[in-house]
């Protein structure tokens, strides 16, 4: 649905709540854009890695579980975050980066 909706309304007791695009809501909500990330090294390897890439990103927050790792990341950090993961070479091996849904925008919640 997100894809064909132009703009909308958010509506809370009866009155307009907030009003625009899908990606100008997102954007307005603060809502984190989620990064999934597959790991060639496993967790034990590659933490210490992420963790420092993950300091030239501020407000990124790091989960780890085995080979897979998700990164919440506030909208600003996000390009100082690619460009950090880009020095992490094989240690990724691959990285999925998520946008909040329609859903997450309608409930005002982080994917």
């Amino acid at each position: 649905i997100q894809e064909r909706v132009g703009r909308l309304a958010i509506m809370k007791n009866g009155r307009v709540h907030a009003q625009g695009t899908v990606q100008s809501l997102r954007e307005s909500m603060a809502l984190p854009l989620w990064f999934d990330l597959r790991l060639t090294d496993g967790a034990e390897h590659a933490e210490p890695a992420l963790r420092r890439a993950l300091a030239a990103a501020p407000g990124c927050e790091l989960h780890i579980d085995g080979s897979r790792a998700t990164v919440l990341c506030p909208r600003p950090a996000k390009m100082p975050l690619l460009q950090s993961l880009s020095t992490l070479g094989a240690t990724l091996a691959d990285l999925q980066l998520r946008e909040p849904s329609l859903e997450d925008v309608l409930l005002g919640q982080p994917a």
